[in-house]
């Protein structure tokens, strides 16, 4: 005889199941970042020791740290722009309008840029916009408004 589960307690269950896995993955990630932690730890007390037995009076205390841009992006710096303007140039001998999204694709076709999540893909489509905006509010191009009010905006040369 088998016994029939209400779905009352049947989505505990399994909302207990999920939890209890979700669990399990914290921890392995905890280890992993708790030997790192103490791997840091010994790296920097032994930097310590090491700075401490130079002759210029100097404390690890004095020393504040660095912070650094954890942006992570598939261009060399300058190419963004430089690929914003070949697709001005193409869309002004076609006599076309390019909207931020048109720009971002171009640059996506021709880098071959590849995205792990959306977020990423989001990330960079508003790097391009905030440069197309940079780059007008510097006068090096124009900005054209939308024909509606929430549409977007084109950019020329």
């Amino acid at each position: 005889m088998t016994i029939k589960i209400p779905p009352s307690i049947n989505w505990l269950i399994k909302k207990y199941a999920r939890k209890l896995d979700e669990m399990r993955l914290v921890e392995s990630e905890r280890e992993c970042v708790l030997k790192k932690y103490l791997a840091i730890k010994a790296d920097l007390e032994a930097l310590e020791k090491v700075i401490g037995l130079h002759e210029i009076p100097i404390t690890a205390s004095d020393i504040s740290a660095l912070r650094r841009n954890r942006n992570v992006t598939q261009l060399k710096h300058g190419e963004l722009t430089r690929l914003i303007f070949d697709c001005l140039k193409i869309a002004a001998i076609t006599k076309r309008e390019v909207t931020t999204t048109d720009v971002f694709k171009h640059i996506i076709r021709l880098k071959r840029l590849e995205f792990e999540t959306s977020k990423d893909r989001n990330a960079y489509r508003q790097a391009v916009r905030k440069r197309l905006k940079d780059l007008a509010l510097q006068g090096r191009i124009i900005r054209k408004p939308g024909p509606e009010a929430n549409s977007e905006a084109a950019w020329e040369l």
